[in-house]
């Protein structure tokens, strides 16, 4: 076989490679959610030197085949018709939550979930008040008043947004906060649907959330 064949058989081989696994173009028309409720929910299964952007109800997509059918099946989980939600925020001081904890001896519990009764009337005690009640779509952004809520703590910030979806029996919150200065941070806790569960701390105040659905 002479050289300039083996070249070329070579190349040829080499542009086949690519073809292969080559990316595709889509556009996909979303039904019930806008393009920024579900971006940042579907950008994490982009495969590597994939896009994926949009606009209004239209998503637009460069991936391979496979990442494109993958995005669809968990688009098909979030494109929903939207609830009604609302979102209680309840702020306890760190020896008030203590003090609770060891009220409720012989439990064990973890981000809100409890194991056994006394834990539940514990819980149950907690969700007799909150501090803040707001009520945003499935998948919409509402602000927490942290400052309004507890004027006195000294390394709170002005507020923070929750975004709440609901999936099942499942409640998921994303935090997102930002100090002067600084760039915004972002979180993502979940817990049981219409009860109480723990997003997080603000210096020593623990911040509990419960998300109820209204429709």
């Amino acid at each position: 076989m002479s050289i300039i064949l083996r070249i070329g058989l070579a190349l040829a081989f080499a542009l086949a490679v690519p073809l292969a696994c080559a990316q595709a173009l889509e556009v996909i028309s979303l039904r019930y959610r806008t393009a920024d409720q579900v971006l940042d929910t579907l950008r994490p299964l982009v495969e590597p030197g994939g896009v994926l952007t949009g606009q209004g109800n239209q998503l637009i997509v460069r991936a391979s085949a496979a990442n494109i059918a993958q995005i669809r099946r968990a688009l098909d989980a979030i494109d929903r018709p939207q609830r009604r939600l609302q979102v209680s925020v309840r702020f306890d001081d760190a020896g008030e939550a203590s003090r609770r904890e060891l009220g409720a001896s012989g439990t064990i519990s973890n981000r809100g979930a409890r194991v056994e009764v006394r834990g539940e009337d514990s819980q149950a005690r907690l969700g007799e008040s909150a501090d803040q009640r707001v009520q945003v779509m499935d998948g919409g952004r509402a602000t927490i008043l942290t400052t309004q809520a507890r004027p006195v703590l000294p390394e709170a910030t002005s507020g923070f947004e929750v975004v709440p979806r609901v999936s099942g029996g499942t409640a998921t919150v994303e935090i997102f906060a930002s100090r002067a200065g600084s760039t915004t941070t972002s979180s993502i806790t979940s817990g049981p649907l219409g009860e109480w569960f723990e997003l997080g701390a603000i210096g020593g105040t623990r911040v509990w959330a419960k998300v109820e659905t209204l429709d």
